[in-house]
């Protein structure tokens, strides 16, 4: 028996004596190489002698981003239930059966490098790990997301030996992000706009975003404040959860002053019924938000899809939800391969298709709600929708 497969053996009788098992180790397997460097997401450095031409990867954030980098024919393995669109795909053996504990002797016969994985959710454990390190795989952390998703891309890209295109695509991305992000602050500068006040949820965790959030963070530029900060929350921590006890109450004190309440829809949830059955989550007389609170009395209520809440597309939500709370029309000229001019909501549509045509980033299709605003009744009172 080889030393390789001793090590997984090894390793297999301490996850089954339950050693570790549950337990997600946060430090990476050091190397003396010194070829390419990077500082991962778990603030471990990595080095490897040469750029990586084989990886797993093991949430969604990752895959797409080496899709929009054209990076996706390096991923001989991969774990999630949806579909990307990536090269692995053709083949259903190259399916990842959990990504807590993917077969480290696939991870082998697939030839893998390096198995990239977030810091937190959808990552290994320490069994899986410790093999992964034993023969000789390397486990590097990068969310791909929020507020790291810009320096992960350039990670992703020096791992893979920052080829011509991927350096191309990046910083184009780049440089569109830029250029709708000051597009927003131009024209809310120049229309004098006065900023409101906003709470932003999200719908899968049932909890308010707080102001040293990511996503707070990404939208802060487009108003006053999160109204976190007027209350004694712990606001630290990226969240609290919307029904514990202390945290509606403290809303309640504030009602008054929140202009805006946002709701990120689950993953894939597109349709008019499942953004209404949000409000009723969120907004009654015994719930996070009631009739006092001025964002429901004057139908400021908004169902955000999720893939524009954040990630790669978080720069056209941001657009979107800039021109429909201040009634905006905003003009942004980028660049997908040609210059193009977008201006306000009626060319929502023909951007996010342009974007996913460029990147790859097949999240939406046609019909697909993108926001919809809802009375104090609790209906629709318009929507956004992919045409």
């Amino acid at each position: 028996m080889n030393g390789k497969i001793i090590a997984i053996v090894a390793v297999a009788i301490l996850a089954t004596a339950g050693i570790g098992a549950a337990v997600i180790l946060m430090n990476n397997n050091n190397s003396e190489d010194n070829g390419i460097t990077i500082t991962d997401d778990s603030g471990k450095t990595i080095n490897i002698s040469s750029p990586l031409n084989n990886v797993a990867v093991l949430n969604s954030n990752v895959p797409r981003a080496m899709l929009m980098l054209g990076l996706d024919d390096k991923i001989s393995c991969y774990h999630y239930s949806g579909t990307f669109g990536i090269k692995a795909e053709e083949d259903e053996s190259n399916k990842l059966g959990t990504y807590y504990t993917p077969s480290v002797e696939t991870l082998l016969q697939k030839g893998v490098q390096a198995v990239i994985c977030p810091v937190y959710a959808m990552t290994l454990y320490t069994s899986s790990q410790k093999a992964c390190e034993e023969v000789g795989i390397k486990v590097i952390r990068l969310e791909c997301n929020g507020s790291s998703l810009n320096s992960d891309l350039v990670k992703i890209s020096k791992l893979f030996g920052d080829p011509e295109s991927a350096t191309k695509t990046l910083n184009e991305y780049n440089s569109n992000s830029e250029k709708i992000t000051n597009a927003i602050k131009d024209k809310l500068i120049s229309e004098n706009v006065e900023l409101e006040n906003y709470l932003f949820a999200f719908a899968a965790r049932n909890a308010i975003y707080n102001q040293s959030s990511t996503l707070n963070k990404n939208y802060a530029p487009i108003f006053k404040e999160n109204v976190t900060v007027m209350t004694d929350l712990p606001t630290d921590g990226v969240s609290n959860p919307a029904d514990a006890t202390g945290t509606i109450e403290a809303i309640h004190q504030i009602e008054t002053s929140i202009d805006n309440f946002f709701i990120r829809a689950n993953s894939k949830e597109t349709t008019e019924s499942a953004f209404l059955a949000h409000y009723s989550t969120f907004v009654g007389a015994d719930k996070l938000l009631t009739t006092s609170c001025k964002a429901v009395a004057n139908g400021d209520i908004y169902v955000v899809n999720n893939a524009l809440a954040s990630g790669l597309y978080m720069p056209i939500g941001l657009l979107m939800i800039a021109e429909k709370v201040y009634g905006l029309d905003i003009s942004v000229t980028l660049d997908f391969g040609t210059e193009k001019t977008y201006t306000g909501l009626s060319d929502l549509s023909e951007l996010v298709n342009d974007f996913q045509s460029r990147y790859f980033q097949k999240d939406l299709a046609s019909g697909d709600l993108m926001l919809s605003q809802i009375s104090s009744a609790g209906t629709t009172t318009s929507t956004l929708a992919l045409a």
